[in-house]
């Protein structure tokens, strides 16, 4: 069967193993903040394969466990997110007490 270049990713079996690429790609993604790109990537049933039989599935397992602590990471922001989102609703409402209060006074 013959693959587009388009159907293969650039990490794929076209490039050579040089002894880094393949074996630290996922660490890359995360030292580079690539999180979304590590993620697609781990996910990726080609790089498994790929992975796998270059650094043996004690390596895979370890590029899962990172992607492990990527979702952790982003379900704590998610939750600091929700509460800066809740203090933000709380300050515009305390601010808009205050201009209702300070209105009246003027009104007095």
């Amino acid at each position: 069967m013959q693959f587009l270049a388009l159907d293969r990713p650039w990490w794929s079996n076209d490039v050579p193993d040089d002894g880094n690429l393949h074996q630290n790609l996922s660490k890359h993604f995360e030292c580079a903040k690539q999180g979304v790109e590590r993620s697609a990537l781990l996910l990726d049933a080609r790089w498994t394969i790929l992975r796998s039989r270059i650094g043996g599935i004690l390596d895979l397992k370890a590029d899962y466990e990172q992607l492990d602590d990527f979702v952790l990471q982003l379900e704590r922001r998610r939750e600091s997110d929700s509460h800066i989102e809740e203090a933000r609703r709380s300050f515009n409402n305390m601010f808009m007490a205050v201009r209702l209060s300070w209105g009246r006074m003027g009104t007095g």
